[in-house]
């Protein structure tokens, strides 16, 4: 489990990346800003954005593609008909192509939704 920190709980970024609830309030204050006078700091579960592709999705939108561009004719390609172990299949090399990208261009999200925000007074 990850945290981060902020000032306010509706502070639309909350920040940092703590491997625990006693970092975050040790390190969380610097990071953002703190003078010592504040009372205290809220601190949330950071959990990661992960991308995974839907092969399903993406079947569709290239049948209708597909459509767009043949018409009628597209009716004779049918590849949401394929069997289930296959789309799972694609499903699996999709998302291993997308990770390897994203690796190569260092493009992994660093964004995460923040989950159970709790108020922790500032020792003095």
């Amino acid at each position: 489990m990850e945290y981060c920190v902020a000032k306010n709980e509706e502070d639309e970024l909350y920040r940092g990346s703590y491997s625990s609830i006693e970092e975050a309030l040790a390190k969380g204050p610097k990071e953002l800003g703190f003078d010592g006078t504040e009372k205290g700091i809220w601190v949330a579960e950071a959990h990661l954005f992960s991308p995974h592709i839907d092969a399903d999705q993406v079947l569709e939108q290239l049948i209708c593609d597909c459509h767009d561009q043949c018409g009628e004719a597209s009716d004779l390609w049918e590849p949401q008909l394929t069997p289930k172990t296959a789309r799972e299949e694609l499903e699996a090399q999709l998302n291993a192509a997308f990770q390897a990208w994203m690796e190569k261009h260092s493009e992994k999200p660093t964004c995460f939704s923040v989950n159970n925000p709790v108020w922790h007074e500032l020792v003095k």
